[in-house]
């Protein structure tokens, strides 16, 4: 019996497996599962699975890295959003769209952040969600304290790849959502 990799045993995340499944243990569910036999079937399904899992694991350390900072990611997202478009405000439903959440979820995240004094809204307008959100002095000051311990963090977790293989997964996600894109709108 074939051992697994270190990095397939140190994969326990919640809602995958252990040991992440190859293609070689996959492939005999081609003959069960029908969609799998078209185009690259179980080839397809382990990088799906290695993408999630991975995804995941990115995920869990950089909030782990913003949890140290006291910073949940929604918040860290807006405030480092509103800095990266300094000096201009932005709408309620912009930055629900840049950020991508709902705008019930953009709402709750501002009216937090607006409480704790890190952003303020610029008028008040009788509709909310046109009403511009600027960062305060707390806020930009906040998120410049943050952001290289965070950026550091970053590069950490990418360390294992050269540039050129950055640049090439940065391709090779691009060219993923486009099929993404035509996916969806073909449903």
């Amino acid at each position: 019996m074939r051992s697994p990799d270190p990095l397939s045993r140190r994969m326990a995340i919640r809602g995958f497996p252990k040991r992440m499944p190859s293609y070689e243990t996959m492939r005999p569910l081609e003959a069960v599962f029908p969609p799998l036999r078209e185009g690259s079937g179980a080839q397809a399904l382990e990088t799906f699975l290695s993408l999630m899992a991975t995804a995941n694991e990115v995920a869990t350390a950089t909030n782990r890295d913003l949890a140290a900072h006291g910073m949940a990611p929604g918040r860290f997202n807006v405030l480092a959003l509103l800095w990266r478009c300094l000096p201009d405000p932005m709408t309620p439903s912009e930055l629900a769209a840049d950020i991508g959440v709902t705008k019930g979820n953009i709402t709750g995240l501002v009216d937090g952040l607006e409480r704790d004094r890190l952003i303020k809204r610029e008028g008040r307008g009788r509709d909310r969600r046109v009403t511009p959100i600027a960062l305060t002095d707390a806020g930009k000051g906040l998120i410049e304290r943050i952001l290289p311990g965070h950026l550091h963090c970053i590069t950490r977790l990418m360390s294992g790849m050269a540039r050129e293989e950055q640049e090439g997964l940065v391709r090779y996600l691009g060219r993923m959502r486009a099929g993404l894109l035509l996916a969806q709108g073909s449903d």
